[in-house]
């Protein structure tokens, strides 16, 4: 979700390994992104309406 203060906020479920690759990605981001800085704390798994975990 892009924040008001023009930074980008994830919520990622998956195992341990596909997490790192997520994070790893995401220390570059796409083409045209301006990453400065990645932070990350985990969380209780929760699962949203609309969405299925399998």
């Amino acid at each position: 979700m892009n924040r008001d203060d023009g930074s980008v906020e994830v919520l990622a479920i998956g195992t341990a390994e596909a997490l790192r690759e997520m994070t790893t990605w995401l220390r570059s981001g796409p083409p045209m992104a301006d990453v400065s800085d990645l932070s990350w704390e985990q969380v209780e798994a929760q699962t949203a309406a609309g969405f299925d975990v399998r």
